[in-house]
Parts: C-alpha cells; structure tokens; sequence
C-alpha cells in the first residue's frame, strides 16, 4: 500500500465457545496508536461462533511495514487454545526530495549545478530521475551534463534563454512521484552604445546624443564628461525609456546640451552599469564633441578722422576662442571687397588694413572686415572721414571804381568739412557795418 493511504485486513475467527482475537505486528501485541482502528462482530455459523476483526491503519508511514498476525484463542478445560494467521504489509514509500538551494542567479557564459537529495526511506526501490526545462524534458549532451545518479543536473555556457523559474527534478518509483523545482536567472553583462561617435556643433546651438543599453536585469545610465561625472547645469537635460527587447531590458538615455559653450566641447561617455552577485559591471561608449565657435571680433576704435593725403589703420582683435580653425579675412569698402595695393596694404594676418593717400572719395561709414570660419562669422565695421583743407579764390585780383559807386567782389571758398569766410582789409578784420554788406551762400 501507498505511504499516507489506508490498510485494511479482515480476519475471521471460529470456535465454541466464542473465541477471543487480537493483533500482533511483527510477533508483538499491537502498539496502541490513533491512527489504528479495531472494530469487531460475532455471529453463529453452523453452530459454531464466529467472530470478525477488522484492522485498520490510516494514514501509512513507512514504519508501518511488516506482518500482521491475527491471533484466535479460547481458554477452555483449564487450557488456552490459539490460532493465528498472517498478513505481510509492503508500505511504498515515494521519493522525497530536498535541495539545499533551489534559487540561482549567474552571469551568461556561466554554469550552474542543480543538485537534490533523497530525504527519508524509499521503498520498494530507487526512483528514476526525469529533468525538465523551458523546452521540456532534458537530454543529456555537452551543455547539459548529468551526475550519474541523475541527482544532479550542470548547465553549462548559459544564455539568456536559460532563465527559467521551473526547472524540475521528478523521481519516480512505484511508491509514487517526488518533485523539487528551481529557478535560474540568467543575468546579462551591460552593453552601451552610442549614435554618433563625433559631432561637430556651432556654439549656441544644441547638442544631442543617445545612449542604447542592454542588460538583465535593467541597467542604469550614467554620463560623464571627459572622463569625470556629467556637472550639473540647466542647459542640460537628460531623459530616459525602457522596455524589453528580446528577453534583455533595454534602457535608451537622450542627453542634450542647450545653448552650446566652447568650454562643452570633450568626450561624453554613456556609461551602462549593472549590479550582480557581488559585482559592478560596465560598459561604455563615448560621442566626441566640438563645438565650433565664430570669429568674435573687437575694434579699440571704429571711427576716425583723418586729412586728406594722409593714412589710416583699420584693426581688430579676436575675442575668446575661435574653433575649428583661424578665419580668413575679408575687407570691403565704398567699391566692394578691398583688393591689396599700394594704396590699400594688409597686415600679415590681414586684421589690420591701412589705406594711405587718402582722398575725400575715401570717406565711407560703412568699411567692414568679415572673419569667416565652420563656426560661422563676425564682423566689425568702421567709419573714415577724410577732411579736405579749404581754398580761396576771389573773381577779381583788383578794380578801378569811381568814387560813390559800388564795390563788388565775390569769394568761392571749398573745404570739407564747410570752410567759413570771414574778410579782412589791409590785413585787418571786416566787418559788415554801415556801408559794407557781406552775403554768402553755400
């Protein structure tokens, strides 16, 4: 009989007067035990009284096992008569089995050993051991290796798809099946990549970069700037999805850099972290950034005032740092781009212009030198005035007019800016007094 179930044995007993039965285990009277139940009846057959015992054992344990003596006696003439008979209990005990653990967690490429034991008796014989997991039953090969009691089970160059939460031991024999059950987890190592290895951006403009990242469990994403933790500061945001892609989990990191700065140029490394069974394990990769940076340009003076005939020199300077390259330079005056000359001669690093014999045709608000690189450009603009000296000249050198007439001269004077006319007589000022009227017009 099965372990747990009921045995059950009858026993009829006959004699006369009416005899007395009682119940031996193993050639001892039987042990008084709440799981055993005796009941009896009595009857006359063919004149003789018959008595009939039932034996009860619920609930089997392996120890129940052995033989079961109905014992007949009647005390008569001063004499016990007896009468006996047996019957043999096999109680089938099914496999019990015990693992010390039944929770694994190992890294991909690794091994794990699962390993049950037998707990207590097994009857009538050792079971046989089936092991099963996410494809069912499993057969021994170079991944899967078993003991050769077939109580332990190797896997071996574990992948993701080796996680499973019931990997199964099944033992079985005729007293019935054992059961033990384990989960493995499979933890994968981090990977992170980037979707730009280099960028080039102009300053003031945004920078954005992202950061896939695979593991199991999730990992978590960290940035760095140069080797060193991401500063925080508002033009930066950072934000972050996840989900599941092909039994790993996937977590993507957008990072983006408003408002662009020369000092934001460096390496950006998304850096993919995972904690497990003791250990930190990352991955990296980094996204290069420069930050191209116009000509900023500085002119001490931008507006002069020379005479003609004479010289001046346009000059600026470069402000901050200029990226990727120096710029190359462009001049323009009142006829358009200013070509090297005699008259118009360029420093070396052409950010100064000089324009010699300068001529009033020369005055211009508007010279402007542009300075041009990837970054973009800039430009400073000057404004040259040429003064021009003044002449004279009258529309007579002498008359002869008689006394009480009118004396009439007139006086053209240029200049620049407007020249004023003052006269004089005999080297002493006039002044329009009296008789003498002085009138001009532009």
């Amino acid at each position: 009989v099965n372990e747990t179930n009921t045995f059950t044995v009858v026993c009829n007993a006959t004699a006369f007067p009416a005899p007395t039965i009682t119940w031996q285990k193993d050639a001892s009277p039987l042990a008084a035990d709440r799981r055993i139940n005796i009941s009896s009846t009595a009857c006359s057959v063919n004149l003789l009284e018959q008595v009939t015992s039932t034996l009860t054992v619920n609930t089997l344990k392996f120890a129940d096992r052995g033989d079961y003596t109905c014992v007949s006696s009647l005390t008569v003439l001063g004499q016990t008569l007896t009468a006996m008979d047996t019957a043999n209990l096999q109680v089938l005990v099914r496999p019990t089995l015990r693992a010390n653990f039944t929770m694994f967690e190992r890294l991909e490429d690794g091994n794990v050993t699962l390993t049950v034991d037998i707990i207590g008796p097994v009857f009538p014989a050792p079971p046989t051991f089936v092991w099963t997991g996410p494809l069912g039953v499993i057969d021994a090969s170079s991944k899967f290796v078993f003991s050769d009691n077939r109580q332990s089970l190797t896997i071996y160059a574990l992948i993701r798809k080796d996680t499973f939460n019931n990997y199964s031991v099944i033992a079985t024999n005729s007293g019935g099946v054992g059961m033990e059950t384990f989960s493995v987890q499979v933890d994968v190592p981090p990977t992170a990549s980037v979707n730009r290895s280099s960028d080039r951006v102009n300053e003031t403009n945004t920078f954005t970069v992202v950061c896939n990242a695979t593991a199991f469990p999730a990992p978590t994403i960290t940035w760095q700037k140069d080797a060193s933790p991401l500063a925080a500061d508002r033009r930066i945001n950072i934000s972050s999805t996840a989900c599941s892609v092909n039994l790993l989990e996937q977590v993507t990191s957008t990072l983006t850099v408003n408002t662009l700065k020369f000092a934001d140029r460096g390496d950006y490394t998304c850096v993919s972290s995972l904690t497990v069974l003791g250990q930190t394990l990352t991955a990296m990769d980094t996204a290069n950034l420069q930050v191209l940076v116009r000509p900023t340009l500085r002119a001490n003076f931008t507006m002069f005032e020379r005479l003609e005939d004479g010289n001046v020199t346009l000059t600026v300077d470069i402000i901050g740092p200029v990226f990727p390259a120096p710029p190359t330079f462009v001049w323009t005056g009142p006829l358009g781009v200013i070509d090297a000359s005699s008259k118009f001669v360029f420093s070396d690093n052409r950010q100064s212009l000089t324009i010699y014999a300068l001529i009033r045709k020369d005055t211009f608000n508007n010279y402007s030198v542009i300075a041009t690189n990837s970054g973009g450009v800039g430009m400073e603009t000057f404004s040259v005035q040429v003064d021009v000296p003044p002449t004279a000249s009258v529309n007579r050198s002498s008359d002869r007019v008689n006394e009480t007439n009118t004396f009439t001269v007139g006086c053209r004077a240029t200049a620049f800016p407007a020249p004023t006319i003052a006269w004089q007589k005999d080297g002493s000022s006039l002044a329009a007094v009296g008789r003498i009227s002085i009138g001009s017009f532009p």
